[in-house]
């Protein structure tokens, strides 16, 4: 079974992180709980960002022919 790279699982932290926004929203402790979960959002949010720079780095590198273009419709953007 494949392995999960870095981007796929800051993806599906963040996501849990807005499950856990969500199910302690009312809690007797909701700004206590917020504080420390935005910490983690935070370095999640931090990461992911540099793994998608790293994957536009990668991305343009392998592209250059194609670059500000629309594949299939020869329409740039």
């Amino acid at each position: 079974m494949p392995r999960m790279n870095n981007h796929v699982k800051l993806v599906f932290a963040l996501e849990h992180v807005a499950h856990l926004e969500d199910l302690i929203e009312g809690n007797e402790w909701e700004q206590y709980l917020s504080q420390n979960l935005s910490t983690m959002k935070y370095e999640f949010e931090r990461q992911l960002s540099l793994e998608e720079g790293k994957l536009n780095v990668t991305t343009k590198g392998k592209n250059r022919n194609c670059e500000g273009q629309n594949k299939g419709t020869g329409t740039s953007y």
